[in-house]
């Protein structure tokens, strides 16, 4: 069964937002480059090539997106991905948070490159985290969360 679905660049924006700017708060010395809404274009850009990646790495079963469609100024970029039907229906709802926090610990990594290494390793370590849980989520067999009957 194929699942779709339809991740929001600016859902994942503000994540990036939210983060960067608990990250300043908490480390006021350090500066995470773009950060704001002025520079949207670019983070979009970041974005977009963080899902581009993310799709690639998620192939098989990750079948499609319109990533190569998708106007430089669109907001939803979809997924489509071949699940067993026992288990489509019950990873639909995780999927798309778990893909856009990917996307957002992608950008801030990139964001503090260079800037704060601690901070850029640690966001590159949760996109990796992310990537390897959505892996699991799809090679599981059965239902996701359910104990498996003993034979």
């Amino acid at each position: 069964m194929t699942t779709t679905i339809a991740i929001s660049v600016d859902r994942v924006l503000e994540s990036i937002y939210a983060s960067a700017a608990i990250d300043t708060l908490n480390n006021p010395s350090a500066r995470a480059g773009i950060v704001c809404r002025d520079d949207a274009p670019a983070l979009s850009r970041l974005v977009r090539n963080g899902a581009a990646a993310l799709i690639f790495a998620l192939t098989p079963p990750v079948t499609s997106s319109n990533l190569s469609d998708l106007r430089y100024d669109g907001d939803i970029i979809t997924v489509d991905i071949d699940l067993p039907d026992d288990v489509a229906g019950h990873l639909s709802g995780s999927i798309r948070p778990l893909f856009e926090s990917a996307l957002a610990y992608q950008v801030l990594g990139v964001l503090w490159t260079g800037k704060n290494s601690h901070l850029g390793d640690m966001y590159m370590s949760m996109a990796a985290e992310a990537l390897e849980s959505l892996r699991r989520r799809f090679s599981a067999p059965g239902k996701p969360g359910f104990i498996t009957p003993a034979a």
